[in-house]
């Protein structure tokens, strides 16, 4: 995808500049241009999972052990990008970046390291089906053996 492109050009990683700590790093990442502008691409669906996926595979072809990694930026970028993300590729991403020690890619797996812990702090959510016959409140009514001439048309509801 052309918006994720930006991200390989040596003058984005000029851009950023030394930076001295991790966190300083990461959320200097979140602000870059290029980076908001893609997190609304994500946000928009105009790229998806499959895409960064894609943009991955091809940074990595590129990867030569021993040299230093020249998309070690791109792939820091691309870990706060997915941070924020509750799919099973941000989390795979990220595990995978952040379990690496290569000095290749120095960089990119240091913020992948705090873009997990932030990944985690996600909330887990689980989605629950509960189909009810009838109100709470009738069924309330009816376990205390009210007639139903005798039932109020409102009775306490509590959820």
């Amino acid at each position: 995808m052309k918006i994720l492109d930006a991200l390989k050009d040596e003058s984005y990683e000029v851009g950023v500049g030394p930076l001295v700590t991790t966190a300083v790093l990461r959320r200097t990442l979140k602000a870059m241009p290029e980076v908001v502008a893609i997190q609304a691409a994500l946000g928009a669906q105009l790229i998806g999972d499959d895409d960064l996926k894609a943009f991955v595979n091809g940074l990595m072809a590129s990867f030569v052990g021993g040299t230093r990694f020249p998309f070690d930026v791109a792939l820091a970028s691309l870990a706060v990008l997915i941070e924020g993300r509750p799919t099973r590729f941000a989390g795979e991403f990220l595990s995978t970046l952040a379990g690496l020690h290569l000095q290749e890619m120095p960089t990119s797996t240091r913020v992948a390291r705090e873009s997990l812990a932030e990944h985690r702090k996600l909330p887990q959510t689980t989605r629950r089906e509960v189909q009810l016959s009838r109100p709470a409140f009738e069924i309330r009514a009816q376990q205390e053996r009210v007639p139903p001439s005798q039932r109020p048309l409102v009775k306490e509801v509590r959820w």
